[in-house]
């Protein structure tokens, strides 16, 4: 029986040290998530003067009678895109005042059509910058989706597009389906 006893033995040193390694293990992925949701914070926090103000100078050259209709076009196209980012601020703190850890999709009846046309507005100034064209090859007319997330996503990958990409054409395409 020493042997039986010696194994039990090591077999509990062995599980004692494993539980020591899980703990730390532990306690340094609750310390990292307190550290990035502190960052979080402290980024959103700082988003949102500067995207005060960039909304609040849009407003106010929109007001003003001194701009012509393409530098007009251009402020609303700014201010849309301050909005989009004011929503995103918006959701990251919802998230971190909240107990569920990710948003849910909220889901409406879009212009599909409409949707590719902001898209393309939206990564317009890249696209041409970088020597890009954009198409838009769409048959579907209406869809039930996330708007906003499936704007956000559409844009990430254009953008995807003109940073990994060379020169060329990039299609947004849409078409229905049974």
């Amino acid at each position: 029986r020493p042997a039986e006893l010696r194994i039990r033995l090591r077999s509990l040193i062995r599980l004692s040290s494993l539980v020591s390694r899980l703990r730390s293990g532990r306690d340094a992925l609750l310390l990292a998530r307190e550290q990035r949701r502190s960052l979080s914070r402290m980024i959103v926090h700082d988003l949102k003067s500067p995207l005060q103000g960039i909304l609040g100078y849009s407003e106010l050259l929109l007001a003003s009678d001194r701009l012509d209709a393409k530098s007009q076009r251009y402020v609303k196209q700014i201010e849309r895109a301050g909005e989009r980012m004011r929503s995103m601020v918006f959701e990251l703190l919802e998230t971190q005042h909240s107990a569920r850890p990710c948003l849910e999709a909220v889901r409406e009846e879009v212009d599909v059509l409409a949707l590719l046309e902001a898209v393309d507005s939206c990564c317009r100034p890249a696209i041409t910058g970088e020597g890009f064209e954009l198409r838009i090859a769409c048959t579907a007319t209406r869809a039930r989706v996330d708007l906003e997330l499936l704007q956000r996503a559409l844009e990430n990958l254009v953008r995807n597009a003109i940073d990994h990409a060379t020169v060329g054409e990039i299609v947004l395409s849409a078409e229905e389906r049974e």
